[in-house]
């Protein structure tokens, strides 16, 4: 099933929160760009879809996380060109797309080049504080991606190898394998 037939399926699911089917409708336009610029770039192989936290409180802004990811190391920073994630849904379900998907990030060091990573604003204090709009925002953006890219295994970054952190602070597997099914 492509991305959008899938998008078109959660628009028409009962008790969907406020404000989600517009953000839909938004999402239904990612795809058919990130369709197209995958077959104009020859889209890289993609083997994970990385699902993170940010570890802020939901009131952390884009334009801050930004900043963080872009101010040198001396200054407290990470001081990186590119972002750490694809995709950040923020708490009132938006989801802003930060990098191409035919250009690695900055999500999961030793993985980038053959993944795709999306974020929730939150998971401060290691734990899952998603909102109801950010949980249906994050699950049809994986299940539009996993049918991009069917053969993709969906795994948190705390499920990484020599990977020390609670991120995204849920058992992705538990969720994501019986949502994709």
């Amino acid at each position: 099933m492509k991305a959008i037939e899938i998008i078109n399926q959660l628009q028409n699911t009962e008790n969907m929160p406020e404000g989600v089917c517009q953000q839909l409708d938004e999402l239904k336009y990612q795809f058919e760009k990130m369709e197209q610029e995958g077959k104009e770039s020859g889209m890289r192989k993609i083997k994970y879809l990385v699902i993170h936290c940010t570890g802020t409180t939901q009131s952390a802004t884009v334009k801050g996380i930004l900043n963080y990811w872009k101010k040198p190391v001396e200054q407290g920073g990470k001081g990186w060109k590119n972002p750490g994630y694809h995709f950040l849904i923020k708490a009132n379900g938006v989801v802003v797309q930060l990098h191409p998907i035919s250009k690695p990030s900055n999500g999961v060091g030793g993985y980038n080049s053959n993944s795709i990573h999306v974020s929730y604003i939150g998971g401060e204090d290691h734990q899952d504080t998603r909102t109801d709009e950010q949980k249906v925002s994050l699950a049809a953006i994986i299940k539009g991606l996993s049918a991009m890219y069917p053969e993709a295994e969906i795994l948190g970054h705390r499920d990484f190898p020599k990977v020390t952190k609670s991120c995204p602070c849920f058992d992705v597997g538990a969720e994501f394998n019986q949502l994709i099914k």
